[in-house]
């Protein structure tokens, strides 16, 4: 049920109101037909607009006197409970329901959703449009205020239609996508669009604009269970209801099956909720490596499908590298991305369509969202419980196999050493921009011209202090922008190949009950995530629920760059690195290249290459247009 949604707000006559929104409504052919009802209207100056990928779905909805009208794309998880309390009627569509939530509960009515939802909503009594999207952002919501007109839409690309939202590149944006800074929650790489932040409404008068916040995540007061049974069980509860919720709507459904703990888990519970048999098989899908073996999980995926009633396809992930599928996701996307791994869900998702499938659960924001608790092992130092992080360090190595004497003091380095200077020197942040591939090989003119340092010291520092805890760390990730922003592109890329995807993890009341647990219950004698692992145990293979780590795709991504993708990455970073003069260090860019072919550059410069890369044919076909 994914939708398209456009409206403006302010000065224009009735005809070009109608025809800048559908013109709108027609850049976005990925996310529903063209054969939307025409928009709604009125001498107010108001005009909204959508179109659906469903048959018979309408996702507008206007009350029966005109004081309220919706346009939403949404999906509704609290559906039955939101029946009950508007006395709404059976049938009533997600559109319908939102705009009788706002009835009820005025500005406060974003609250009262649950699931996936951007929504605008005009109040004809106030004079107002109010907008809203859900709190991680799992649909999209841009928008241009100039001039006295407020214009939105789901993608910047329908906005880019309009002659008074111009496509000067945000420098400031394109800054903070080579550094991988992502904490702003607002800037597009346009400087005329913005994105309404997730878990924010925003209200439209005549007067101006403003903004609420309606959620925010809170991790008291500590749950206090009898004993690991209960908490297993009480996460058990809350995580089947997380899947089934998203098990609503029309056409075949499947799951990304990884043979890590989230997906399998996911599986696990939609092929019970489905009573899935060898006959009526649950679909799945996942990425297998012939050559790239320390990226193949296929014995724990295997482990999965042995249990029955699961259909698997299998893509080979080292066939396809990172740069294959670059033009069709910008089309969609249009703006340089941070996921890296796209291109191997673009082969998934192809495969879904051959299938028939068109909503895919996926395992995303499940190491965020439960938590893995390894800040325990910066709370002992810090507390100096020296016994305690002692024996906390022998129990992981031992646990995860490797030798004591190299995992403990890396354990020390990346969950002690590490956390603490970062919040003790703030110089570190500084320091980075100094570092051509720590930096992305950004321009230091760039660096300085936006004032990066003074920026990221402002977002960075305070969320670091708070990170030192294993609750403090949690609540950092989930309201961290890269989280955000990675699935945000996932799910916004997904509708241009006829797939939904869909993220039980991204469930309010699943992570409203995971900060509410005590530490104990993420990380217990060297496993992380145990309440979890336990839960879940009756769903899966017991070599699924006791895994103590999983596997690495970035030893795919390096392999697919240097083998298969080296032609496309030298043409880009070598004889079109010109078009990005402006933002790129290319003497920097140029040597790091050179080793990497060479083998000599690994961590994070083959992420940085390539996201120069994506950026260098982003301006390209900037520029062409």
């Amino acid at each position: 049920m994914i939708s398209g949604i456009a409206g403006l707000f302010g000065p224009a006559d009735a005809a070009t109101r109608q025809r800048e929104v559908r013109q709108m409504l027609r850049a976005m052919p990925e996310r529903g037909d063209d054969d939307a009802p025409a928009p709604w209207s009125d001498d107010a100056g108001i005009a909204l607009g959508t179109i659906t990928s469903q048959p018979g779905w309408t996702a507008t909805y206007a009350s029966p006197d005109l004081a309220v009208v919706a346009v939403a794309d949404a999906r509704l998880d609290n559906r039955d409970g939101l029946l009950r309390r508007l006395d709404a009627p059976a049938d009533a569509t997600d559109a319908a329901l939102i705009a009788r939530a706002y009835r009820r509960w005025g500005l406060d009515f974003a609250g009262h959703l649950l699931g996936a939802f951007a929504v605008a909503l005009w109040d004809a009594s106030e004079h107002r449009l109010v907008c809203a999207r859900d709190p991680f952002g799992l649909r999209p919501f841009v928008y241009a205020h100039r001039n006295g007109r407020f214009t939105f839409a789901s993608t910047t690309r329908a906005l880019r239609q309009l002659d008074g939202v111009s496509a000067r590149i945000d420098r400031t944006r394109v800054a903070d996508y080579l550094m991988l800074m992502l904490r702003d929650q607002e800037r597009t790489f346009y400087e005329d669009i913005r994105r309404l932040p997730p878990a924010h409404t925003l209200i439209v008068t005549s007067a101006g604009t403003q903004f609420r916040r309606y959620w925010t995540p809170t991790a008291d007061p500590t749950l206090n269970l009898p004993d690991d049974t209960a908490y297993a069980e009480a996460f058990e509860e809350q995580f089947v209801e997380a899947v089934r919720c998203r098990l609503r709507g029309a056409g075949r459904v499947g799951t990304m099956l990884s043979g890590g703990l989230d997906s399998s888990g996911i599986t696990g519970v939609a092929r019970s909720l489905l009573g899935a048999t060898d006959e009526n098989p649950l679909p799945t899908f996942s990425f297998v490596f012939d050559t790239v073996t320390k990226s193949d999980e296929r014995a724990h995926i295997d482990a999965v499908v042995d249990r029955g009633g699961l259909q698997p396809t299998y893509v080979i992930g080292d066939e396809h590298h990172a740069l294959e599928h670059l033009d069709a996701l910008l089309d969609v996307l249009d703006a340089p991305f941070i996921t890296p791994n796209l291109f191997l869900y673009v082969s998934v998702w192809h495969c879904a369509q051959e299938a028939e499938v068109s909503t895919l659960l996926d395992g995303f924001l499940g190491d965020s969202v439960v938590g893995h608790g390894m800040e325990r092992l910066t709370e002992f130092a810090l507390t100096g419980r020296w016994l305690r992080l002692l024996r906390a360090l022998h129990d992981i190595s031992q646990v995860r196999g490797y030798p004591r004497r190299k995992m403990m003091p890396f354990l020390l380095r990346q969950h002690v050493l590490s956390p603490l200077r970062q919040v003790l020197t703030p110089s570190w942040i500084a320091q980075r921009s100094s570092n051509p591939q720590e930096r992305g090989f950004a321009h230091p003119g760039l660096l300085q011209e936006t004032r990066w340092v003074k920026r990221v010291r402002d977002l960075e520092t305070t969320s670091l202090r708070s990170s030192l805890t294993v609750r403090g760390a949690q609540m950092k990730e989930i309201t961290h922008g890269h989280l955000q922003r990675a699935s945000d592109t996932v799910l916004r890329a997904a509708p241009a190949w006829n797939v939904d995807v869909r993220l039980p993890f991204a469930d309010r009341r699943l992570l409203d009950f995971c900060l509410r647990l005590p530490a104990e219950q993420r990380y217990r004698d060297g496993h992380t995530r145990h309440v979890q692992h336990e839960a879940l145990k009756s769903y899966l293979p017991r070599d699924i629920y006791r895994r103590p780590s999983k596997g690495n795709l970035s030893h795919n991504f390096d392999h697919g760059l240097r083998a298969l993708g080296s032609d496309a990455m030298h043409h880009l970073l070598h004889d079109r690195v010109t078009v990005a003069e402006d933002f790129i260090d290319a003497q920097a860019l140029q040597q790091a290249l050179d080793q990497f072919m060479r083998a000599e550059a690994e961590g994070h410069v083959p992420y940085a290459l390539w996201r120069a890369c994506v950026l260098i044919r982003w301006l390209e076909r900037l520029e062409s247009r």
